[in-house]
């Protein structure tokens, strides 16, 4: 936050991204895998409520967004934008995996982005396209974490 009070005092041309959790294959940090396999003892562990929220943006939007952004950076000067798709229940998005995908598997556990409601209403009103549904990142993430 002190860089970008700086950038903005000294009004000097930025652009600020904060990257919310980053949902795909390539999930270095394990973070969705770890929650798409969430066990009732990391429920329990971590204090997740059904109407908790969490955020996250899916890997291949993050670089079309990235993309975007770097081609454009001319006409989007000043710029503080949160990537993040829009928040989704605990619940919701734990039916949309099912309960039949926990796996109980010995690995470090990382806590989950909960109740990181970030407003992403100047993002969606820069980026000319649309997120990928929650629907079809769960399917994909699924598919790709049963290899």
């Amino acid at each position: 936050m002190i860089i970008e009070e700086f950038l903005k005092k000294n009004k000097i041309n930025h652009n600020i991204f904060r990257i919310h959790s980053v949902f795909g294959k390539n999930d270095f940090s394990k973070k969705s895998y770890d929650l798409v396999h969430t066990s009732h003892e990391d429920i329990t562990k971590f204090q997740i409520k059904e109407n908790d929220k969490l955020q996250f943006i899916y890997e291949n939007d993050l670089l079309k967004i990235i993309s975007y952004l770097i081609n454009n950076h001319k006409k989007n000067k000043y710029k503080i934008l949160e990537i993040a798709n829009d928040s989704v229940k605990f619940k919701d998005f734990y039916k949309l995996i099912g309960a039949n995908n926990q796996h109980l598997i010995e690995r470090a556990k990382y806590p989950f982005p909960m109740n990181i409601s970030a407003s992403t209403n100047n993002m969606k009103k820069i980026i000319p396209f649309k997120l990928t549904s929650t629907n079809s990142i769960i399917k994909n993430l699924k598919k790709n974490n049963r290899n």
